[in-house]
């Protein structure tokens, strides 16, 4: 699970690597979540950078750095990557989950 820290902007919107996502009404800080195979390569998302790919038959697992937080990616291996490379990845929004840092609880 890759875990960013998100901080409300108010409204169920949340600040996540300088990017607005949707996410529940809460009024504290949060960790956003989600796993390395619940995000693809797109227009819009996370902005990242590729410090490691690593060739799995399939796929591609790729750590990226997204605001200085280490991030890994299950990525199609019909990419063409190589450390350095930006990408921005888009988060499938059904498969997002939130934490209280403080607690660990899952928010929802």
């Amino acid at each position: 699970m890759n875990f960013l820290p998100a901080e409300p902007k108010g409204g169920g919107k949340w600040s996540v690597a300088g990017q607005t996502v949707n996410g529940p009404t809460w009024s504290a800080p949060l960790k956003f979540a989600i796993r390395p195979e619940d995000v693809r390569p797109g227009d819009h998302g996370l902005p990242a950078t590729v410090r490691l790919v690593e060739p799995l038959g399939a796929h591609l697992l790729v750590t990226c750095d997204i605001g200085g937080t280490m991030f890994r990616a299950v990525l199609d291996s019909d990419l063409t990557l190589k450390p350095g490379d930006s990408l921005t990845l888009t988060p499938q929004e059904d498969r997002l989950r939130w934490f209280d840092p403080a607690t660990s609880l899952a928010v929802a």
